[in-house]
């Protein structure tokens, strides 16, 4: 996956639902749901640095076998075009938007 996804810029896309009430008395609620996507564009790494990525971390335990919110992510992530937040899995910017306009009064 390192290899294929090396040199190139791919898309990741993450979603949040927010579930509020609207009345309490009458049961209603209100649902929000959101996608937010950037997109990563990862270093080409050769066979070689990728063996030693996979054996000094847990690539198996991440989507795309890189994860921006480890340490050495630095190294094989080139360029984040969109929110940080989005790539690790909750799109923050986005959710906090939503929630400021659902919490106004």
């Amino acid at each position: 996956m390192l290899e294929q996804l090396g040199g190139r810029r791919h898309r990741i896309s993450s979603a949040a639902c927010v579930i509020f009430p609207v009345s309490v008395k009458d049961k209603k609620r209100r649902m929000v749901r959101l996608v937010d996507t950037a997109y990563v564009t990862l270093r080409k790494w050769t066979p070689g640095q990728i063996r030693a990525h996979v054996a000094l971390t847990r690539p198996l335990s991440w989507a795309g076998a890189y994860a921006v919110q480890d340490s050495t992510f630095a190294a094989i992530v080139e360029r984040i075009e969109g929110d940080l937040a989005t790539v690790i899995g909750l799109p923050m910017r986005s959710l906090a938007r939503i929630l400021s306009q659902v919490m106004k009064p």
